[in-house]
């Protein structure tokens, strides 16, 4: 059993706190509506995942909390089985099921189970077509155990996607990690990293994948989209699992 850090206790008490997220039904529109933006970015590329598999997907969801991404894809014909977790059981079992009768899905698809994605996964090699991320990634305390057992665990031919993580664009940085000293989060002892894209792409590379970054527009700044990657940056992460792990070979 790993070890209870400081910083795990921290992330696990705000989680588990935190089941009042959805109690505003017109925030769970606006949230479902940008989840939907950037799932529209890579749907037809797990459409053909699946064609070529000649099956229906199995899925693994890291950090899901509310399980609007697992709950949103669960609605394709093509996704099978759905396992979602998260340092807060309590929290995730919560949320999901308010989210799932906001916006449907098939809930009996997905499974539950509470797991801190910085430690090993209890899951065996290949067993997963997708490893999902939406707004969780960033929040690993070691980017490398998180992304070699991604790796692991899924199968030759799967798929990481990495959707709403919290970057640092090159031109506003500074002001963005004062921002985010200034956040609850961080008041609270909760584990939170800001990357460049050029970091997120370090590390997918040196752990095995090939990434792909897909620009997603932003909502507040309508039609400035050349400047994402500059002022602010706004991407989903399709990353290729490789046959090899540069970083445990």
């Amino acid at each position: 059993m790993s070890q209870t850090t400081p910083s795990k206790t921290a992330d696990k008490k705000f989680y588990d706190a935190e089941t009042h997220y959805f109690s505003d039904p017109s925030f769970m529109t606006d949230h479902q509506a940008v989840v939907e933006t950037y799932v529209a970015k890579y749907r037809a590329t797990l459409a053909a995942l699946a064609k070529r598999k000649g099956r229906k997907l199995k899925t693994l969801e890291l950090g899901a909390g509310t399980c609007t991404l697992s709950l949103t894809l669960s609605r394709e014909p093509w996704i099978g089985a759905m396992h979602c977790t998260d340092i807060s059981a309590h929290r995730m079992d919560s949320l999901a099921r308010t989210v799932a009768q906001h916006i449907g899905g098939r809930i009996e698809l997905l499974t539950f189970g509470e797991a801190d994605f910085t430690d090993p996964l209890r899951f065996g090699d290949g067993q997963f077509d997708v490893v999902l991320f939406d707004a969780a990634l960033h929040h690993s305390r070691n980017m490398w155990t998180t992304l070699r057992e991604c790796h692991r665990v899924l199968a030759d031919d799967g798929l990481l996607i990495a959707q709403r993580e919290q970057y640092a664009a090159p031109l506003t940085y500074p002001w963005a990690l004062r921002k985010l000293l200034r956040s609850e989060e961080v008041a609270a002892g909760v584990t939170e990293n800001s990357y460049l894209k050029a970091q997120y792409e370090y590390y997918m590379r040196a752990t095995g994948f090939r990434p792909t970054f897909l620009p997603v527009g932003h909502r507040q700044l309508p039609g400035l989209w050349f400047l994402n990657g500059l002022v602010f940056s706004k991407w989903v992460i399709v990353a290729e699992r490789r046959l090899t792990c540069p970083a445990l070979d």
